[in-house]
């Protein structure tokens, strides 16, 4: 069984990595990844559809190579798709001139609430008021 599904990865690890590699900017990669992934064949036939979602039942019965195997594809899918996005928003940020906000993340979501109130004429508080 993990033969099966380590082929299968491979495989679908292969088409993504072709089109990946392709000289566009990020978000056209990012675009063409998410037309191929949403495209019928893709969907409908057994023989090219997404390893990952078709195999999570057996490899969650399976032993830990082939466990192993689908951890590490999902999180080469992960970055691949964590880079274009950050590719993207630094475009974004660029041909905005850095107008938007930033929230860096030591401060995540508590500082943003924290403004959020500064601005409305709340407390800076992160808590709620205590009784």
């Amino acid at each position: 069984m993990a033969e099966a599904i380590e082929c299968a990865l491979r495989d679908g690890g292969e088409a993504v990595a072709a089109i990946a590699s392709t000289k566009r900017p990020p978000a056209a990669v990012l675009g063409l990844l998410v037309d191929a992934y949403l495209s019928l064949a893709h969907r409908d036939g057994l023989a090219t559809s997404c390893a990952v979602t078709s195999m999570a039942n057996d490899v969650a019965r399976s032993n830990a190579r082939a466990r192993s195997a689908y951890t590490k594809q999902v999180g080469i899918y992960l970055e691949l798709a964590g880079e274009a996005h950050r590719d993207r928003q630094a475009q974004i940020a660029q041909s905005e001139g850095d107008r938007r906000p930033r929230y860096p993340c030591r401060r995540g979501i508590d500082g943003a609430r924290s403004e959020r109130r500064q601005a409305l004429g709340g407390s800076s508080s992160s808590r709620p008021p205590t009784s």
